[in-house]
């Protein structure tokens, strides 16, 4: 996870490309139920339980318009993008390594 933070930190510095990342003690305003992915206003792709939902309804796309707006209200981008995702990768890093420890699996 460290080191995935850290490579979309870089990414944000290619044009084309913006990364948000809602800080940690950000007041949120908006709890979307699931994951989405909306690539133009006209189709969103809902993450839902055994696959994907897709909405093409002007009235449903509008929904998920608003939401993504409200998210990115909360958001910080570039610089302070970079800044969370370093502190987020440092977070991981602090992680004990799984395999130093002893296992606490319990044999059957």
């Amino acid at each position: 996870m460290a080191r995935q933070g850290e490579h979309i930190a870089e990414v944000t510095r290619r044009p084309h490309i913006r990364v948000g990342v809602i800080p940690w003690g950000a007041q949120a305003t908006v709890f979307p139920p699931c994951g989405f992915d909306m690539y133009d206003e006209h189709t969103v792709v809902v993450g839902v339980v055994g696959g994907s939902a897709y909405y093409n309804d002007p009235a449903d796309v509008a929904r998920y318009v608003a939401m993504l707006a409200d998210l990115q209200r909360l958001a910080v981008f570039g610089d302070g993008a970079r800044v969370e995702l370093r502190r987020i990768a440092d977070e991981y890093r602090a992680f004990p390594d799984p395999g130093s420890e002893p296992s606490r699996a319990r044999q059957v």
